[in-house]
């Protein structure tokens, strides 16, 4: 049996994500692989760079995306096979299992606007007098100054 990688393209939001898993000869799970796309075309290289990681030369790509289908034909080296959306769900389910965890990596948030703060001139020498008197007559009123000593 040869190597092979089972992946899709997932869209979340405005983003699209490759979703891979390379198998071994024996069928082991070597690696599953998660990246940010722009297109189908990128998804060949991707994955030929993983599999290189783990010295794997020509490999088998099953997919139930026609698009990532006929990017795989163009490179030498890929057997692409278009199987059926059951036969890939595993890859898929990677990417909604921690759909959050992907949404907050990959997908741009607006950014809050910036208030700039006017800072306000000082005051005149007689309305901070004022403003000493009303705090005075404001305690006053609320009771807060029953053992307050006034100090100026």
């Amino acid at each position: 049996m040869r190597p092979l990688i089972v992946a899709e393209l997932v869209t979340l939001e405005s983003i699209t994500l490759l979703s891979a898993e390379i198998y071994d000869e024996c069928g082991r799970l070597l690696q599953p692989v998660i990246v940010p796309v722009s297109g189908a075309d990128a998804c060949a290289a991707i994955m030929r760079d993983f599999a290189e990681l783990h010295r794997i030369d020509t490999f088998d790509v099953w997919t139930s995306d026609r698009n990532l289908y006929v990017a795989c034909l163009s490179e030498p080296g890929i057997s692409a096979y278009i199987k059926h959306s059951s036969d890939t769900d595993s890859v898929r389910h990677t990417i909604e299992r921690e759909r959050d965890v992907f949404v907050d990596l990959y997908v741009p948030k607006p950014e809050q606007p910036v208030v700039i703060v006017e800072s306000l001139p000082p005051l005149s020498a007689w309305r901070v007098w004022i403003s000493k008197c009303l705090r005075v007559l404001l305690k006053r009123i609320e009771g807060d100054d029953k053992f307050e000593i006034y100090k100026d």
